[in-house]
């Protein structure tokens, strides 16, 4: 996942806001990068996205949402890539799909539910 880096500000604090004034983006830039954590907003001032970077590159737990608040997927990040448990879900809330990575490749058993939580498929992958 691609990463655009906020070069033309100073380190420290960093933020951008709509034009209502309501914030957008909360974070913190070092050297150039985005750095630490970083929280994206919706217009409605709902919670869009939220983790950290380590300089411009995903690390660590992320979870998106809907603008209906519901999860829309969470997992982590190891060195900018997928790794570990990854989870999306429908907008109702019920699981859409879940399996694991391996350091950006899906690994081992993922299952893909409908929107009413019954199992749809299930697939394995080698990585």
């Amino acid at each position: 996942m691609k990463t655009d880096g906020v070069k033309s500000v100073p380190d420290g604090p960093y933020e951008e806001r709509f034009k209502d004034g309501s914030p957008a983006v909360e974070g913190f830039v070092s050297g150039g990068k985005k750095h630490g954590h970083w929280r994206y907003y919706l217009k409605d001032g709902g919670l869009k996205a939220e983790g950290d970077y380590d300089h411009d590159r995903f690390t660590g737990h992320w979870v998106w949402f809907r603008s209906n608040g519901v999860k829309m997927q969470e997992g982590v990040f190891v060195d900018n890539q997928q790794d570990g448990t990854w989870t999306r879900w429908h907008a109702n809330g019920q699981v859409w799909d879940q399996g694991d990575y391996a350091l950006g490749k899906k690994v081992g058993t993922w299952r893909v539910f409908n929107a009413d939580g019954s199992l749809k498929s299930e697939k394995e992958h080698k990585g």
